[in-house]
Protein backbone atom coordinates (compact mmCIF):
# COMPACT_ATOMS: atom_id res chain seq x y z
CA UNK A 1 0.00 0.00 0.00
CA UNK A 2 1.87 3.03 -1.20
CA UNK A 3 1.01 6.01 1.08
CA UNK A 4 0.84 9.79 0.28
CA UNK A 5 3.74 11.95 0.35
CA UNK A 6 3.33 15.54 1.57
CA UNK A 7 3.10 18.44 -1.59
CA UNK A 8 5.95 19.29 -2.52
CA UNK A 9 7.17 23.28 -1.84
CA UNK A 10 5.95 25.20 0.99
CA UNK A 11 3.75 24.02 3.93
CA UNK A 12 2.17 25.54 6.25
CA UNK A 13 -0.62 25.39 9.02
CA UNK A 14 -3.22 28.42 11.28
CA UNK A 15 -6.30 27.90 13.01
CA UNK A 16 -9.33 28.52 11.24
CA UNK A 17 -13.05 28.19 11.79
CA UNK A 18 -14.26 25.15 9.51
CA UNK A 19 -18.06 24.35 9.10
CA UNK A 20 -18.29 26.38 12.57
CA UNK A 21 -15.52 25.02 14.18
CA UNK A 22 -12.28 25.48 15.49
CA UNK A 23 -9.60 23.27 13.23
CA UNK A 24 -6.39 23.57 11.99
CA UNK A 25 -5.89 23.78 8.20
CA UNK A 26 -2.56 22.39 6.65
CA UNK A 27 -1.55 24.23 2.94
CA UNK A 28 0.82 24.45 0.52
CA UNK A 29 2.18 27.70 -1.17
CA UNK A 30 3.98 27.56 -4.64
CA UNK A 31 4.35 30.17 -7.11
CA UNK A 32 2.13 32.63 -4.49
CA UNK A 33 -1.06 30.58 -4.71
CA UNK A 34 -2.11 28.95 -1.77
CA UNK A 35 -4.05 25.51 -1.63
CA UNK A 36 -5.44 23.48 1.24
CA UNK A 37 -4.87 20.01 1.26
CA UNK A 38 -6.11 18.65 4.67
CA UNK A 39 -7.55 20.06 8.05
CA UNK A 40 -8.94 18.55 11.68
CA UNK A 41 -10.79 19.42 14.55
CA UNK A 42 -9.45 20.76 17.72
CA UNK A 43 -10.70 21.50 21.35
CA UNK A 44 -9.90 25.46 22.00
CA UNK A 45 -8.96 23.58 25.41
CA UNK A 46 -5.96 21.60 24.00
CA UNK A 47 -4.08 25.01 23.86
CA UNK A 48 -3.48 26.06 27.68
CA UNK A 49 -0.80 29.01 26.88
CA UNK A 50 -2.00 32.98 26.72
CA UNK A 51 0.38 33.02 23.38
CA UNK A 52 -1.73 30.01 21.75
CA UNK A 53 -5.31 31.57 22.76
CA UNK A 54 -3.94 35.01 21.30
CA UNK A 55 -3.11 33.01 18.16
CA UNK A 56 -6.12 31.23 17.78
CA UNK A 57 -8.23 34.91 18.29
CA UNK A 58 -6.36 36.39 15.73
CA UNK A 59 -6.38 33.64 13.08
CA UNK A 60 -10.19 32.57 13.19
CA UNK A 61 -10.90 36.23 12.45
CA UNK A 62 -9.09 36.07 8.75
CA UNK A 63 -9.82 32.41 8.54
CA UNK A 64 -13.34 31.09 7.82
CA UNK A 65 -13.91 28.32 5.43
CA UNK A 66 -16.48 25.83 4.63
CA UNK A 67 -15.63 22.18 3.36
CA UNK A 68 -18.47 20.24 1.57
CA UNK A 69 -18.04 17.28 -1.69
CA UNK A 70 -13.91 17.49 -1.03
CA UNK A 71 -13.93 21.34 -1.46
CA UNK A 72 -12.62 24.06 1.21
CA UNK A 73 -14.42 27.80 0.38
CA UNK A 74 -13.40 30.98 2.19
CA UNK A 75 -16.10 32.43 3.49
CA UNK A 76 -15.61 36.47 2.92
CA UNK A 77 -16.36 38.77 5.49
CA UNK A 78 -19.28 41.28 5.23
CA UNK A 79 -20.58 39.14 1.89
Amino acid sequence: MKRKSWPKGKNGWCFATINGRLGEIFFETAGGLSSIFAHCYVDRKEFKTKQEQEMIDTDIKRNRFTYRNKKYTQKIKGA
